[in-house]
């Protein structure tokens, strides 16, 4: 519950993203039909918020300072 209310507000988003996705994935076994789809597509949630960050407008962002991402190309074409 205390991770949920920290990815809510973004605060330590890649930390509580990480308890949330093991809690997801240690409930899956258990699950059965729907909720063993929906507990899956929540941990993958879980992990891609761990990996990319709460985001510009979380907490995390203000106290830490915000991380960008920039993708260059890579000069070459595909023909």
């Amino acid at each position: 519950m205390l991770s949920a209310a920290a990815l809510i507000i973004g605060l330590l988003g890649r930390i509580a993203a990480l308890v949330l996705a093991i809690a997801f994935t240690m409930l899956l076994p258990r699950a059965e039909g729907a909720a063993r789809a929906f507990l899956a597509v929540n941990a993958l949630h879980a992990i891609a918020i761990m990996l990319a960050g709460s985001g510009g407008y979380s907490l995390d962002a203000h106290l830490f300072g915000q991380r960008v991402i920039r993708v260059r190309p890579c000069g070459r074409t595909l023909v």
